[in-house]
């Protein structure tokens, strides 16, 4: 039996030391003050929770005992770079590098770096930062092995014989990065397949292959729709509105097949995270169909770094319009970004995977903020975020109603994603603290006991942070 620690199934410990002008590394801590842009003022006011410092850095998840990250690559979308024309901002190129300092993370030199080259170079830029990655896992005296795995055996090894060892699971967030922007310039549909079936199965000859990709992210890709991920004040300044909300594309499909297939190599899933409902309603179709058929070779639905929305039905949320005054009036973050009560009976039926993510404003809606704002002692605020968590938690567990729904819940807090982090949790070096807070609300409250399904408050913990995680892995990671 593998020692205590927890797993995290979606961080970035990669993004902000990747995007920085003096070479760094995923170990150390790296903080990025904005406090100095006066232009910025208001913006750090309004997503000051957003967190500059690095949140996922290795020294930080050793700290607090988080020893498994998924860690996901993520070469800049050139959305970032394209702001609204608003001009009560005086948007100039010098401020539009700040701005984006200020939400990113990413130093300003960085930046301009981006806005100066070319940024749609994303299957080019993909290569580099996996060699980033890989060489940043490299042993260093005094420092406990990192290492990426890629197969379960590999990981039941590592930790059985290092008691302080970090490992690693490659993600990829978002599938533009499976081609150059100038292939939909230069080349036919056809021509286009066969390039991307090319960049697949080049992704699955790496050393250490990614074990999920994200079909969408923030911008359109040509592949599919994306739903609305960015609330006030970014979705002012940045727009999002091309192919949000659309299906899947026959491009979208192409992948789907050629990452499922093992013809071309290692099958790698897909992660549901950040695709519209009406791309998600198309692809729990392709996996009906594909499940039928191959009843022997099933594949989980995962979504790594999400809330729920309190909506029944795929429908229901399909037919509501993502609206600031919609989330005003709910406890939960009912936005389509988040899932609703029928694809989680979907991902317990195929067995798959749930990380709540640790983005307040995906976890909680205005009635929450509302509660909030009355509480003045950090005890009482640090409850109120404890109690959000368990609410989307136990959600979750009353739509399923047995006691197998307790399988399927993880934590894929989105560190060093440009979150407004959970208030009390800020790093990794807070997890000790999560998991002693999770136990005592259960235990002191028997908060939603009938739901308890005669777990204790430390075996649901413990499933949450990590048992869920390794049950899952030692399945798919082959």
């Amino acid at each position: 039996m593998l020692p205590f620690f927890s797993c995290d199934i979606h961080s970035h410990s990669v993004l902000k030391t990747y995007n920085s002008v003096v070479p760094k590394n995923i170990w150390d801590f790296y903080d990025h003050d904005t406090s100095d842009k006066r232009a910025l003022n208001r913006l750090n006011k309004q997503i000051k929770g957003l967190a500059k410092h690095s949140q996922a850095n290795l020294q930080s998840a050793h700290e607090g005992n988080v020893r498994l990250l998924w860690t996901s690559l993520y070469p800049t979308e050139e959305g970032f770079l394209k702001f609204r024309s608003i001009t009560d901002l005086f948007v100039r190129d010098e401020l539009q590098v700040d701005i984006m300092a200020v939400f990113s993370g990413y130093e300003k030199q960085a930046i301009e770096s981006l806005f100066s080259q070319n940024c749609t170079d994303y299957w080019d830029r993909l290569q580099l930062e996996y060699q980033f990655l890989v060489k940043n896992t490299e042993p260093v005296e005094g420092r406990p092995p990192i290492k990426i795995f890629r197969n379960y055996q590999e990981l039941e090894t590592f930790y059985t014989d290092n008691k302080e060892g970090i490992g690693l699971i490659i993600t990829i967030e978002g599938a533009h990065v499976l081609y150059n922007q100038e292939i939909f310039i230069k080349h036919s549909t056809e021509e286009i397949k066969s390039i991307l079936s090319e960049n697949i199965k080049t992704i699955k000859a790496w050393e250490y292959p990614p074990f999920c990709i994200n079909l969408s992210h923030h911008f359109w890709n040509e592949l599919a729709g994306h739903a609305l991920s960015f609330k006030r004040p970014i979705n002012m300044i940045l727009n999002q509105v091309q192919g949000m909300g659309l299906g899947i594309s026959e491009l979208g499909h192409h992948v789907l097949r050629e990452l499922y297939t093992t013809s071309n190599g290692k099958r790698i899933l897909i992660d549901i995270k950040h695709m519209s409902i009406r791309s998600r309603r198309q692809y729990y179709r392709f996996l009906r169909d594909h499940n039928y058929i191959n009843p022997d070779n099933k594949i989980p639905i995962i979504c790594s770094h999400t809330g729920v929305t309190g909506w029944g039905t795929i429908k229901e949320l399909h037919d509501k319009k993502d609206s600031q005054q919609r989330w005003q009036k709910n406890y939960f973050c009912d936005q389509s970004i988040n899932l609703c009560d029928e694809e989680f009976l979907l991902i317990a039926e195929s067995e798959g995977l749930v990380g709540i993510m640790f983005e307040r404003k995906n976890l909680g809606g205005g009635l929450f903020f509302q509660k909030l704002q009355k509480l003045t002692k950090q005890k009482d605020i640090h409850e109120a975020y404890i109690q959000l968590f368990w609410d989307n938690v136990f959600h979750i567990v009353q739509v399923i109603h047995k006691k197998s729904a307790w399988d399927i819940v993880t934590i894929g807090t989105d560190y060093d994603g440009a979150i407004e982090h959970l208030e009390p949790f800020d790093s990794y070096k807070k997890f000790p603290d999560l998991y002693a807070s999770l136990v005592q609300f259960l235990s002191d409250k028997k908060y939603r006991k009938e739901l308890w399904f005669d777990y204790t408050p430390d075996e649901i913990v413990t499933k949450i942070l990590q048992t869920n995680v390794l049950d899952f892995l030692k399945k798919h990671l082959k």
